[in-house]
């Protein structure tokens, strides 16, 4: 029987139906669609709040929208989005200041200009970048609201855990597992493993599984297996012969990529799976990592979209 070799979970755009390689120069990028007609790349992306439009617009053939006049947005009316000013605007940015700190908005803060920091600063917290009426503000900015039993901020309870095991106290493992509960599901994993590894524990930086589980924490071994189950309640798969836990269709628990937010690091070429191209300038705010297979990452924009990049094109941040 012939060996059948495995499909790449991603759709080569360099590569035709017919196994054909197509050659793209940099002067620009085309593709061929069903009808043998050449589809124009949309257009250069200059900024963060054209790559967010791009990214994220519906449709499967993304283009950018024109550009606001500024005279339409440079008030605190609805519809509010880059470009607004006003009260609106700072109520917005004090919400994502009391959910996420003031190093999300370290340079202009509150100051009611929704410039490209508010824009880089919404995005990359997968907050929406378009509001249309006041019931859509409040519901964002509920986010932020203390006492709201709903609210589930990854970076709080990552920090929590953090400074539980580094104290090394009795408590430890009573805040920490107190934390855990709060965690429902893999999205939920990935958004506090990668909070994690923005700070040390024991002096090294570890995703949750390697904080929770790992061979070199002294946890006792009646933790580590109350730890086990909680990886599994939130929807963790354990490989015993391997001894080594994996997020469904991700691959192993990595703290190099999986669950990462990405910013192109080169002019960086990204497409969707209809293999529509389009190129990025370096430092853009992306989206989140899914998975890397070949020298390519899978990634989602704030609006569940899935795209594609090489991925020595890309940094974490």
């Amino acid at each position: 029987m012939a060996k059948t070799n495995k499909q790449p979970f991603y759709k080569n755009p360099w590569v035709l139906g017919g196994g054909i390689a197509l050659a793209v120069g940099t002067a620009g990028y085309f593709i061929f669609s069903g009808n043998g007609k050449d589809e124009k790349s949309p257009g250069n992306i200059t900024n963060q709040v054209d790559l967010d439009l791009l990214l994220n617009q519906s449709g499967s053939s993304p283009s950018p929208k024109p550009t606001v006049p500024a005279s339409t947005v440079a008030n605190d009316s609805f519809p509010l989005r880059f470009g607004s000013k006003g009260l609106r605007v700072k109520q917005l940015q004090q919400a994502l200041i009391k959910a996420y700190g003031p190093s999300i908005l370290p340079k202009w803060k509150d100051d009611g200009d929704w410039g490209n920091e508010t824009q880089t600063a919404l995005s990359s917290k997968g907050w929406p970048t378009l509001y249309n009426s006041q019931a859509e503000l409040d519901a964002a900015m509920q986010k932020s609201a203390p006492g709201n039993s709903s609210r589930f901020n990854p970076e709080l309870v990552a920090k929590t855990i953090r400074n539980a095991i580094n104290s090394k106290n009795l408590s430890s493992f009573t805040i920490t597992k107190d934390q855990l509960i709060l965690l429902k599901s893999p999205s939920d994993y990935k958004a506090v493993s990668d909070s994690l590894q923005t700070g040390t524990i024991l002096g090294v930086r570890r995703n949750l599984v390697n904080a929770l589980v790992g061979d070199s924490m002294p946890w006792p071994v009646a933790a580590k297996t109350y730890f086990k189950g909680e990886l599994t309640r939130m929807g963790l798969e354990y490989d015993a012969g391997n001894d080594r836990w994996s997020l469904p269709a991700l691959g192993f628990v990595s703290p190099q990529i999986a669950g990462r937010r990405l910013i192109s690091a080169t002019n960086a070429t990204v497409w969707d799976g209809n293999k529509h191209l389009f190129e990025v300038p370096p430092g853009l705010y992306l989206g989140v990592a899914t998975r890397q297979e070949n020298g390519v990452t899978e990634f989602l924009t704030s609006k569940d979209r899935k795209f594609y990049a090489q991925s020595n094109s890309l940094s974490v941040v």
